[in-house]
């Protein structure tokens, strides 16, 4: 039973989950083992769109990061991001916390990009320290990128995408879409604008489909 990741995917603008039967961002659901408040819910599978909340649209709605930054990033510049988890498992389990960030906006999560690497986490608030990778800021033409996080119970061997002779490991994979113009700040729903777009694109849709006044109704004889 997996948590997947829902970074878009492409092909061609963007490979953060790279569909090519061999790679992709899992973890194995483990009751009491999440980051943020809410427990992820089994998927089948990627469910990926331009905000990174697929996950959303598919069983529960188990988005709710806990991922907050306070200063803006800088390349080679310190930070610091607070990242609240969930450790209460039957057995006794560590945490260990993983992430990368698309500074350069090519649409993969690079090695390079990886600013915590295995840091040990504890269940609630976790305030931690990080250098940013090398990045030039103008690769991001809107200042928006994404960014992976992974709660592990493994702290060594953890990539952004696994290979499928990888060994699976404990935890919950949550992209998100990030705006980094000021103090990065996640992207946790559509725009308002945007839903208003896309409401009247499947009332258009639907619309065309059905039959109206002065139109020709399908089943209809000529």
């Amino acid at each position: 039973v997996y948590d997947y990741g829902d970074a878009p995917d492409d092909g061609v603008t963007y490979e953060y989950q790279t569909f090519d039967g061999m790679t992709e961002a899992r973890a194995m659901i483990l009751e009491g083992f999440y980051l943020g408040d809410d427990a992820p819910d089994a998927e089948s599978g990627p469910a990926t769109d331009e905000y990174a909340l697929g996950d959303d649209q598919t069983g529960t709605d188990d988005e709710g990061t806990g991922i907050t930054f306070y200063f803006p990033m800088i390349s080679e510049g310190l930070g610091i991001v607070n990242v609240e988890t969930t450790i209460d498992t039957a057995e006794p389990t560590d945490g260990y916390l993983h992430a990368w960030i698309d500074l350069d906006g090519d649409g993969v999560f690079e090695e390079n990009e990886k600013f915590i690497n295995g840091r040990a986490v504890d269940s609630g608030e976790n305030f931690l320290w990080f250098q940013a990778p090398e990045f030039n800021p103008a690769d991001l033409a809107d200042g928006t990128t994404y960014a992976r996080f992974i709660l592990s119970s493994e702290q060594n061997g953890v990539d952004a995408y696994m290979s499928e002779g990888d060994a699976d490991y404990f935890g919950e994979v949550e992209d998100v879409k990030i705006d980094l113009n000021g103090v990065p700040t996640i992207i946790d729903e559509v725009p308002a604008e945007e839903e208003v777009v896309l409401a009247a694109a499947a009332l258009a849709v639907e619309a065309a489909a059905a039959p109206g006044e002065g139109g020709q109704d399908i089943d209809e004889p000529l």
